[in-house]
């Protein structure tokens, strides 16, 4: 499957978002840190160039999940634990992290998006934060320029065009989405503007979600694996 050539090189990638969305997007890794235990060990599922790691308080120990060997290796030239699997099989995630964090990653494996995240609340940790850019105000045209420059390479290009066309999230389906899938604990959602970034009339939101399970387990089993894969 043919991809961006974004997802070919980490600094590339890291450039290019830090272009579309200015502040926010370190903003929004140090709003997940925030909410997390000053000692969390989080493992970042789909966690494409670990841009996160850096950004963690020193007390903090991450892990990196991604299928980009390329981003996981550049990842551990830098020291970063970062580590090839497929993000949509969460019985397979090493057990050790107490912290699952999701970073803008749902739009990229549509259609599997409910089931994953039934998945994790079934698998809950002491905390699973899930972290998912938004857009207001773009037209069909950006948003299918927009998917061509963030295709992956591994998800279904079809499916995410008929979403990105037709059914992108808002704050409202997506924390709908959220609430059907994993029904309990409640999480705290706030939905905020990112800081500095407004692209033709484009603006850019981010919808946070924190769950909190019982400190230090997870669940007894986990339902049918899912197919496909993630950035």
């Amino acid at each position: 499957m043919l991809r961006s050539p974004m997802y070919g090189s980490s600094s590339l990638y890291n450039r290019i978002l830090s272009f579309l969305h200015g502040d926010g997007y370190e903003d929004r890794f140090q709003r997940i840190a925030a909410r997390l235990p000053a000692d969390a060990w989080v493992l970042d599922v789909g966690c494409g160039t670990c841009h996160m790691a850096a950004l963690l308080p020193a007390g903090m120990r991450y892990t990196g999940l991604d299928l980009n060997q390329r981003f996981v290796a550049d990842a551990r030239a830098r020291g970063i634990d970062a580590r090839i699997g497929d993000v949509l099989d969460v019985s397979s995630y090493p057990e050790g992290p107490t912290a699952v964090v999701v970073s803008d990653m749902l739009h990229h494996i549509v259609p599997h998006e409910e089931s994953f995240l039934r998945q994790l609340g079934q698998a809950l940790r002491s905390d699973l934060v899930i972290c998912e850019t938004l857009t207001t105000g773009s037209n069909a045209l950006q948003r299918v320029a927009g998917l061509l420059l963030d295709n992956d390479g591994f998800n279904d290009f079809r499916a995410r065009l008929r979403f990105h066309l037709w059914g992108e999230f808002t704050e409202a389906s997506l924390t709908a989405l959220l609430n059907r899938a994993i029904p309990a604990p409640p999480p705290r959602i706030e939905c905020t503007e990112n800081p500095g970034k407004v692209r033709r009339g484009m603006r850019f939101h981010t919808l946070l979600a924190h769950y909190q399970g019982p400190s230090g387990t997870g669940a007894e089993a986990v339902p049918e694996q899912l197919p496909g894969a993630v950035e």
